[in-house]
């Protein structure tokens, strides 16, 4: 009866979970099937994006048989290939918050997609990532974020991510687009820089020529980042 008052996927999503923890056999069943027809009309990849990582939960861990892990399976990397096709388009012209929210969703995807080892699906989500790094409609945020995933992926080599880094740092006319795509690139921590001091280098180039005010502006990232 709760399932039939679900909308959200990734709510019915969390609620099939539960059932499995429960052992609730007959209501995990009915839920699995609910989850199957709204895998194939969901078209919020947002939302799609808040359940894969429960899905891929569900499929490596959760108490499933059988077919059943097989069905969890077919329902995830359909809705990664959702995500995987419209991701690009999702995160044009995303606002600070907004942006905030997907980088983080981003990275989740990825993680996801490598528990469960769909190395097809996750070099491909890989090759959307170069893209969107290269892509100068992507959320400042968001661009750094996958620069630094791309990255770290060996998707791109250290001088594709010094050049991506050189363009976003020398975005003046565009006054925080610089601090937004370094907060996206840092948001892993620092530690990347240590290995690289080409990057390090730009990063220190960039804050020497911040005027007092910007510098102001950007020393909290500074802080958090170092």
């Amino acid at each position: 009866d709760k399932a039939s008052n679900i909308e959200s996927f990734a709510a019915l999503v969390k609620l099939l979970a539960l059932c499995l923890d429960a052992n609730l056999g007959a209501a995990a069943k009915e839920i699995m099937q609910r989850v199957s027809n709204q895998a194939v009309v969901a078209s919020d990849v947002g939302e799609l994006m808040k359940a894969l990582p429960a899905l891929a939960q569900i499929a490596r861990y959760g108490n499933v048989q059988g077919g059943d892990r097989d069905a969890v399976k077919a329902i995830f990397k359909s809705v990664a290939a959702k995500i995987i096709i419209n991701l690009e388009t999702t995160c044009f012209s995303l606002d600070d918050d907004a942006a905030r929210t997907m980088q983080n969703q981003i990275y989740a995807t990825g993680e996801a997609l490598s528990l469960l080892n769909e190395t097809e699906l996750l070099n491909e989500f890989r090759r959307v990532l170069v893209k969107m790094a290269e892509d100068k409609s992507t959320s400042a945020l968001v661009a750094g974020r996958v620069s630094r995933m791309a990255f770290e992926a060996r998707t791109i080599e250290s001088d594709k991510a010094s050049i991506l880094m050189a363009y976003a740092l020398s975005r003046a006319s565009e006054k925080f687009y610089a601090s937004l795509w370094l907060e996206g690139f840092l948001a892993g921590g620092a530690a990347v820089l240590i290995h690289d001091p080409g990057l390090l280098q730009l990063i220190d180039q960039w804050v020497s020529q911040l005027e007092s005010n910007d510098f102001q502006e950007a020393l909290p990232l500074l802080k958090r980042s170092f």
